[in-house]
Formats: structure tokens, sequence, C-alpha cells
């Protein structure tokens, strides 16, 4: 019988290539990925509705949304540092657990917010709590996975990760209602809720992962920050990805909603059907893509997801002169397209440059990618919107993501065949 490997892409189902890419994860990695599956459903709730929650309902200003979205950013860059130590030191597992619990309040806590003074408190919660689940998980992921499978794993993860988006997306979609702030109140208690499912599969596997934490080489922690900062290549991905970052993750939740909303005058539940379009791309597209990186260069890869994001806004900007809706699905399907080349690649290359004993401080460094974009895009955003200069936000994040393109394709020069994709690696 011709396995799913071997047979042509256009002859296999989703669900036969999702079965396929499966085959060799562990067992503890799939429960890790059910959690994130689970709890993202949850996001999903409240991942486009932010930055309209708080100024349409909340009567937040524009500006001041966008300065909250960019201060969550600016405490996690605060916190990072020791948290990739302690993820080196204690393991993943440690600091994770009590991080989501954390975020479980955190989130509900938006519920509760009515100003600008809660807003930034409940921000600032969740983003010293979020600080310690991202590099955390990225960690535990790549310690239970052997290196020659990794793309495929935070491949599936993110796909999964955005199949969940995915539910609770269309979910909100059908259940808010402009200007109802009992209904929005609700999402951010579900979402929180959400997080539950994410610690009971983090604490399933925890004797393993700590198992295998146990069996790295201390020794390599010596330089410490000093060994990862020395590294080129970190440099190069860190600097390319907050570029391109800024200019697409940054832009995207805190600004479509807004510009979708006043700029292409859509109704507010329209959001989740726009993001919904991102998701479903992600899922169907995935599992043929993270076959297709396999043999290829990782860096140039990254630098392609630039200019499919630079491609994207500038349909963003065609919402405004007709068919804004089916505009803006387009749109945001092409940018999905980009996160699904990113997906395999982006977490793989930080986790093979890395030794086992650096594995948290590789992650939490390269994780400012997130940080830093996560402070400057919104608050760019938020500045541009709040002036009405919506023709000159969607046209800057076009030419930052071609900008951020051609940094990352500098990458692929300083790294080894086997870092780069080009060869195999070995098994751990």
């Amino acid at each position: 019988m011709v396995g799913d490997a071997d047979r042509p892409l256009w002859q296999a189902g989703p669900m036969r290539v999702n079965a396929g890419l499966l085959t060799d994860v562990p067992p503890p990695v799939r429960r890790v990925l059910g959690g994130i599956a689970m709890n993202a459903a949850g996001g999903g709730l409240t991942l486009s509705l932010l930055m309209v929650y708080l100024t349409q309902v909340r009567g937040i200003a524009v500006s001041t949304a966008g300065l909250v979205l960019a201060w969550e950013s600016v405490i996690g860059l605060l916190v990072i540092g020791p948290v990739g130590t302690l993820i080196d030191r204690l393991g993943p597992v440690r600091l994770m657990l009590p991080g989501i619990v954390l975020q479980a309040v955190g989130v509900v806590g938006w519920s509760l917010v009515h100003s600008a003074t809660g807003a930034f408190v409940v921000a600032t919660a969740t983003s010293i709590t979020g600080a310690t689940i991202w590099p955390s998980q990225s960690t535990l992921l790549a310690q239970l996975t052997d290196p020659q499978v990794r793309d495929r794993v935070f491949g599936l993860s993110f796909m999964f990760l955005n199949l969940g988006f995915g539910i609770g997306g269309l979910v909100s979609a059908l259940v808010v209602r402009d200007g109802d702030a009992t209904r929005f109140e609700w999402l951010y208690r579900i979402d929180g809720l959400t997080y539950l499912t994410l610690a009971a599969a983090v604490l399933a596997v925890r004797r393993h992962a700590h198992a295998v934490h146990a069996g790295i080489d201390r020794t390599q922690e010596d330089g410490g920050y000093r060994e990862v900062l020395r590294d080129r290549r970190v440099w190069l991905l860190l600097i390319g990805g907050v570029v391109m970052f800024t200019c697409g993750y940054g832009a995207l939740n805190s600004g479509v909603p807004i510009f979708a909303t006043t700029e292409a005058h859509l109704s507010v539940r329209w959001l989740g059907i726009i993001f919904g379009a991102n998701t479903f791309v992600i899922v169907a597209l995935q599992p043929l893509v993270i076959r297709w990186v396999r043999g290829r260069s990782r860096a140039g890869i990254a630098s392609l997801v630039g200019i499919v994001w630079a491609a994207s806004w500038l349909i963003t900007g065609a919402a405004t002169l007709v068919l804004p809706a089916l505009a803006l699905c387009v749109a945001q399907a092409l940018f999905a397209t980009g996160e699904t080349l990113w997906a395999p690649v982006g977490p793989t290359l930080v986790n093979a440059m890395a030794p086992d004993g650096l594995r948290g401080r590789y992650n939490a460094v390269v994780g400012l990618q997130w940080g830093v974009s996560g402070v400057l895009g919104p608050a760019i955003t938020g500045a541009l919107l709040g002036q009405g200069l919506g023709t000159l936000w969607w046209r800057t994040m076009a030419v930052g993501c071609a900008v951020g393109a051609a940094l990352l394709l500098l990458l692929r020069r300083a790294l080894d065949p086997v870092t780069d994709g080009r060869m195999a690696e070995s098994p751990s």
C-alpha cells in the first residue's frame, strides 16, 4: 500500500495529510498540542475584539487603547530576560504551569475593565504571565521532540492554535453585538476558563518533561546571555523579525478591527468572519506547507513571508475602494499563507541554533520579536488610525514587511546547511 508520505499531495485529503504528519509525533507532544488547541478556542473568542471592546464598548480613545497594547508588550520585554534564565535552570513546565493559571485570572480581568487605568492594570498582569508561557512552550516542545521532526511539530502547533482560534472566532461572530458590554464580558470569562485545559495538558506530561530537562548538560549555561548575544545569527533573525512582525502581527490585531469598522465601515460582527478566513486558510494549508518546506532554506522561506504579508496589506488598502468585506477576507487569507510559511521555520531556526543548556535563553531573546513588535505595532497603528490616516497606515505596513523580508534574507549566508534546513538533522 502506498503510504501518505509517498502519495502526491493533490491526491491526499486534509485528514490523511494531518494523520501522516502526526505519525512520528511523540504522545507527550500530542497532549500538549491538544491543550494548545482547546485553549486557543477560548482565545479566538476575544482575539480580534480587544481594541473594539476598549474603544467602542468602554469608551477609551483609540490612541490610548493602542498604548495599552503597547504597554502590555513593554512589560513583557522587561521580564523576558529572567524568564529565559529560569526556563533553563528550572525547566519549562515549572514556569509554564503557574503562568497559565495566573494568565487565566488576568484574561477574566478584562471583563471588569471600565477605564484606561483598569486596562493598563490588566494589561500589566497578563503581559507578565504571558511572557512565561510562550518561551516555555517553545522550549518544552523542542525538548520533547527530535530535531528532524521539530519543523513539523511547530507547524502543527501553529495549525492547532489557529484551528482553535477559528472555532472561537466563529462563535464570537454569532454571539457579539455592537455595544453589548455583557456579551463581551462573558467572552473574556470563557476565554480565561479555557486556560485550564492547557494547564491540564502540561500537567499530564510534567514527569516526562522533568526527566528530559534533568538530562541536559548544565555546563552550557556558564556563558548565559553573553553566549546568546555573541551569536550573530540571533541578531539577524531578531532584527529582521522585529521589522517584519511590527508591520505584520503587531499591526494586525490592533489595526484591522479598527480599520474594518471605521475606514471600511463594516459591522463588528464581520470581524469574526474576516479573521475566520485567516484561520481557515491556515488549517487547510499548513499540512501541505509543512511538507513543502522540507529540504528548503528556512531563512529563504522566512524572507518570503515578508513579501506575502506586504501583498496582503495592499489588498487591505483596497477594502476602502470596493467590496470591503471580500477584500479584507482575501487579505487575511493571504496573510495566513505567510503565517503558514513562518510557523514551521521560525521556531525551528531558533531551536536549531540553540544548544540544549541555553535553549530557554535563545527562545527568550528571539521571542523579543513579539515583544518589541507588540510595542511598536499597536503604538504606530493607534497613532495613525487615531488621526484618521488609514491610507498611510496600510502603506507603511506594506513597506515595512518588504524591508523585513530583505533583512531576513541576509540570514541565509550566516547559517550552515543543517541549521538552515537544507540538510537533514540527525536524531538527538
